[in-house]
């Protein structure tokens, strides 16, 4: 398994005469090029093979892009460090790859394990410890706002982006011009309206069961209209699906660490 903070990509796209791409295929190799420069700034074990030969690196079978693109930042620190992360050009790309290379039905699939992963947090966390607010560290996915919210308030930003992205997906696929929900502002109108409780739960549940339900009725979803993604750039139907198993990824990791900070 190979762990590439941030900064490491950072530090190699932003190197004179570098750059980076991931290859045709998308899963079988990211390859560094820096025109004669040894490949910089990679933490890697034993089970990762690297070479340099003629100015190129190449980082072989990298399982993150497989199934999670996202593990590439999870551990980077400070907050100025993961907003730049984020407008990494190499990370958007990756992640846009990962969407592409994935099929509806494992996208369908990873939003029901996230979302069976939230259910089973409901019992560990109770009605009491549900509206306790813990402030997290800087996470990617977690805007600055967002970092003091109680796990009930998680699950309502869950919701509330949950049916903005299935208006979304539902309009594209039919050739419709997205509106009304699909249309939210994702920094103002995604926030938790006051003290979400345990009603939140069930909410939730809704907006998952009531999305996959209707994706599974919707034709193709691939090269349909796109809508911008405020991070990722325009999206098509399918993408936007991807985005929403993605999105409930981050807050998994937000949730999960609210419960160790009130445990503790």
């Amino acid at each position: 398994m190979i762990n590439l903070r941030h900064q490491n990509l950072k530090a190699l796209a932003g190197q004179s005469g570098s750059h980076a791409t991931v290859g045709p295929v998308g899963l079988k190799d990211i390859r560094i090029e820096n025109h004669g420069r040894k490949p910089m700034g990679f933490r890697r074990n034993e089970a990762v093979n690297t070479h340099h030969a003629g100015g190129c690196g190449k980082i072989n079978e990298v399982g993150f892009l497989k199934g999670h693109a996202e593990e590439l930042i999870w551990n980077s620190g400070t907050q100025e460090e993961i907003t730049e992360a984020v407008s990494n050009p190499i990370i958007r790309s990756m992640i846009r790859t990962k969407f592409l290379m994935t099929s509806r039905d494992k996208a369908s699939r990873i939003i029901r394990s996230n979302a069976d992963a939230y259910l089973r947090l409901v019992d560990r966390f109770g009605d009491t410890l549900g509206v306790e607010p813990a402030m997290v560290p800087p996470m990617i996915g977690v805007d600055p706002e967002m970092r003091g919210w109680s796990f009930f308030q998680i699950l309502e930003h869950n919701e509330i982006v949950n049916r903005s992205i299935a208006a979304m997906v539902e309009a594209l696929a039919l050739g419709k011009e997205p509106s009304g929900a699909a249309l939210l502002d994702p920094k103002t109108d995604v926030l938790p309206k006051g003290m979400s409780g345990p009603d939140q739960v069930a909410s939730f549940r809704a907006s998952v069961d009531g999305y996959l339900s209707l994706v599974a009725t919707l034709p193709s979803l691939r090269g349909t209209g796109e809508r911008l993604h405020p991070v990722f750039g325009s999206l098509d139907a399918h993408k936007w699906h991807c985005m929403f198993g993605f999105h409930l990824g981050l807050h998994l990791r937000q949730a999960e660490k609210v419960l160790s900070l009130l445990q503790k």
